[in-house]
C-alpha cells in the first residue's frame, strides 16, 4: 500500500521482445509470431455503386465482377443472357465454378468446356494459396470436391493460374456460334475482386452478343379495333368493291357499243380492217 491510502496497481509484465502475448484459448506459434488454432475470416465481398452504375450502364458488352471464390459479385443483363440469370439468383448460388462444373446447360455453352473449367479451377487455387486461412475457400474446395470428380482431379494436378486476357468459344441456345475475347482488371481499392469485359471477336459475334436480356417481355399485341374503327372499314371495303364493279360494267358497255358499231356499219365502212 502506498501512502495516503491510495492503491496500488497491478503489475502488468511485458513479454520478452521477439514473442507474442498468448490469448485465451488460441495458440501461439512462436517461430512465427502468428496465432496458430485460429481461423482468419476474411471480410465479405461488396461491390460498389459506382461499379454497380457502369456495368448496368453497359449495352453492348457483357461484364462481371468475381470474388475470391469466383462469386459472381456483379453482373449486368447482357452477361446474364450469355451465361445464365445470376442475378435473379440467391446470393450464395452466384458462383461461377460451381455453376460451370455442375449445370448441364454450362457443358452445352462452352465449345472448350473442359479447357476453360480446369483454368477456373487454377484460379481458385491461386486465390487459396492467397488466403490460406479463408474458411470459406476451405468449405468451398471441399463441398467441390465430394460433388465433382472433374475438380477433384484438376485439384489434384496443382496448377495456378492468373486471369488476364484471352478469347472464349461458345455455342450459345438463341444466337449459336460466337467467339468473344476477354479482358480482366484488378479494381485498385477493391481486394480480391476483378472486373471481366467481353467483346465480340468480329463484327458478326458483336452483333450477336446483343442477346435479349433474360426476362424481357414480348412486344405487346396491338389493340382489338373499336367498333367505330370496324365500322369505318367496313365502308371503306363496300366502297371499293362498288368502285371496282362499276369499272367492270364500264368496260363491259364499252366492249358491247363497239361490236354493235361493227355489226351495222361493217369491217369496210366503220374503218376496220
Amino acid at each position: 500500500m502506498q501512502a495516503g491510502g491510495a492503491r496500488s496497481l497491478p503489475r502488468h509484465r511485458t513479454p520478452p521482445r521477439g514473442r507474442v502475448p498468448r490469448r485465451p484459448g488460441r495458440r501461439v506459434d512462436p517461430r512465427r509470431g502468428r496465432v496458430s488454432g485460429g481461423e482468419e475470416r476474411a471480410p465479405l465481398q461488396q461491390v460498389r455503386p459506382g461499379l454497380l452504375r457502369m456495368l448496368r450502364g453497359l449495352h453492348d458488352q457483357p461484364a462481371f465482377v468475381l470474388g475470391r471464390r469466383n462469386e459472381v459479385l456483379a453482373s449486368n443483363d447482357l452477361l446474364d443472357a450469355l451465361f445464365t440469370p445470376f442475378n435473379h439468383r440467391p446470393p450464395d448460388e452466384r458462383n461461377l465454378l460451381r455453376w460451370m462444373l455442375l449445370d448441364p446447360a454450362a457443358r452445352s455453352l462452352y465449345l472448350d468446356w473442359a479447357q476453360v473449367t480446369s483454368e477456373v479451377v487454377g484460379v481458385l487455387r491461386a486465390e487459396a494459396g492467397r488466403n490460406p486461412h479463408d474458411p470459406r475457400i476451405a468449405a468451398f474446395v471441399a463441398e467441390l470436391r465430394s460433388v465433382s470428380p472433374e475438380f477433384r482431379t484438376w485439384w489434384a494436378e496443382r496448377s495456378v493460374v492468373e486471369r488476364t486476357w484471352g478469347i472464349k468459344r461458345f455455342d450459345h441456345p438463341v444466337v449459336g456460334c460466337l467467339d468473344i475475347t476477354y479482358g480482366a482488371l484488378s479494381l485498385p481499392g477493391d481486394p480480391d475482386q476483378v472486373l471481366f469485359g467481353y467483346a465480340g471477336k468480329t463484327d458478326d459475334d458483336l452483333e450477336k452478343l446483343r442477346i435479349p436480356p433474360v426476362g424481357t417481355p414480348s412486344p405487346p399485341l396491338a389493340p382489338p379495333p373499336s367498333a367505330r374503327t370496324r365500322t369505318r372499314t367496313r365502308t371503306q371495303s363496300r366502297r371499293n368493291r362498288t368502285r371496282q364493279a362499276n369499272k367492270t360494267s364500264a368496260r363491259r358497255r364499252s366492249a358491247r357499243r363497239t361490236r354493235t358499231m361493227i355489226t351495222r356499219c361493217g369491217p369496210l365502212t366503220c374503218g376496220v380492217s
